[in-house]
């Protein structure tokens, strides 16, 4: 079993309760939670990808997010989202882009 398909799970569940704590609380998502999510799950396909030698799923984890990036500013643009959501939304994409553990 891959190991990265737990930590892709665990990061993204730890990033949705921060989240939701904190726009509930204070009404904001922090951008250092959401560009965090989004690094973090850049590197973390970057390193699963040279382990595994398949460039493939860093090249589809990017597409992914830049696709799902520009749908929620699009939801964004026209009023149904706020930043912080398009930001975690994107964030969740990065971690997530194609995930078998689920």
């Amino acid at each position: 079993m891959n190991p990265f398909i737990f930590s892709y799970f665990f990061v993204s569940i730890i990033l949705l309760i921060i989240g939701s704590y904190t726009d509930l609380k204070e009404r904001i998502i922090s951008n250092k939670l959401t560009y965090g999510g989004i690094v973090l799950g850049i590197i973390i396909h970057l390193i699963e990808s040279w382990q595994l030698n398949d460039y493939w799923i860093i090249g589809i984890a990017v597409i992914v997010t830049t696709a799902t990036f520009v749908a929620s500013w699009g939801l964004w643009k026209i009023g149904v989202w706020a930043g912080g959501d398009v930001k975690l939304f994107t964030a969740l994409a990065a971690l997530n882009p194609f995930n078998l553990g689920i």
